[in-house]
């Protein structure tokens, strides 16, 4: 009787364990809340060198971009997709180490010559604030990498520059090369040359719209108290490709120079002299590309919705319901 009453006791404690064994199996490994895209939504913030490509005789220097984006992010199986919208800040610095415009042009005695205006070296600030469109595609690896691929559009809301040279002027006639070069001679402004002189001058300009592709990697940072928040930082580069017709205008314009017949007088010159970007002149061939390398740390929020029912207190039903018809 004791035996029996044994046996009645160790089966269910058996199917019990057994159950139970079950459970914690599926609950680790098959348990679909955790088989299912993760959302995040955060915010980056990134900065680097900026510059134009060379082209030509326009050589580029160093320059330099920041930007604070908001992120929205799918996580499927280390698989990342991620939209975003963020201003970017950016500054650009190009020059051309000298050239000269050169015109036939009457003297005040009426005899005709080349005229040519000098610039050296020539140089250009251009600064932008943009808004940023990017979409990427991604891979999470090796427990904390991660790199990501994709495309981004800038659109400029606001672009101006600033030019910074040196300019003189100098002039041959038929018979003489250089018969007056004002920055070997001087008191020659009654015939229009002047000696070397500063200019400086401050405008804004059109800029065109960008389309860029960047590439990005980098790693997780493996704080264990972060829950459902993402801290990564990585490296990244951006080749930008500007849209739209190529239409050059001359670097420097002298409309209004040429409505006086004889300058005599610099100042008057630097108010008459109206200089264009470079970035939209005829001394690049092609509208220029852009390319920009640096550091993006980027902070996310796990805010995906659990709404599939607890796989563990269904199970734990099923076994209750179970264990109470074997009883019975």
């Amino acid at each position: 009787m004791e035996h029996i009453q044994q046996k009645r006791f160790i089966r269910p404690l058996f199917v019990c364990v057994l159950l139970f064994a079950i459970q914690t199996v599926q609950a680790e490994y098959f348990n679909p809340v955790t088989d299912r895209a993760r959302h995040y939504i955060g915010f980056s913030l990134s900065g680097g060198e900026s510059n134009n490509l060379k082209q030509n005789t326009v050589e580029m220097y160093a320059g330099a971009a920041a930007a604070f984006d908001f992120r929205y992010e799918v996580d499927y199986h280390h698989f990342l997709f991620g939209i975003g919208l963020g201003a970017q800040y950016q500054c650009l610095n190009d020059g051309i180490s000298e050239f000269k415009d050169v015109f036939e042009r009457a003297d005040n005695e009426g005899e005709m010559h080349k005229y040519a205006y000098n610039y050296k070296p020539y140089e250009q600030h251009s600064t932008m604030i943009n808004v940023e469109l990017p979409i990427s595609l991604g891979y999470n690896f090796a427990t904390y990498g991660y790199c990501l691929v994709g495309a981004k559009i800038t659109l400029p809301l606001q672009s101006s520059f600033s030019v910074q040279t040196d300019m003189y002027t100098s002039g041959a006639y038929p018979w003489g090369v250089e018969s007056f070069n004002s920055s070997k001679t001087t008191d020659l402004t009654q015939y229009g040359f002047f000696e070397q002189y500063h200019y400086s001058q401050k405008a804004d300009y059109k800029e065109p719209l960008r389309f860029s592709v960047h590439a990005e990697i980098g790693g997780l940072l493996p704080f264990d108290n972060l829950g459902a928040h993402r801290l990564r930082i990585g490296a990244y580069v951006d080749l930008g490709f500007r849209t739209g017709s190529y239409e050059p205008v001359t670097l420097v314009d002298y409309t209004e120079v040429e409505k006086v017949p004889i300058i005599t007088d610099q100042s008057m010159l630097a108010d008459r002299l109206r200089f264009n970007s470079l970035v939209v002149s005829d001394k690049y061939s092609r509208l220029p590309k852009t390319l920009e390398v640096g550091l993006r740390l980027t902070w996310l929020v796990d805010v995906t919705i659990n709404n599939e029912k607890c796989l563990l207190c269904e199970q734990h039903k099923k076994s209750h319901h179970a264990q109470r018809k074997y009883f019975h």
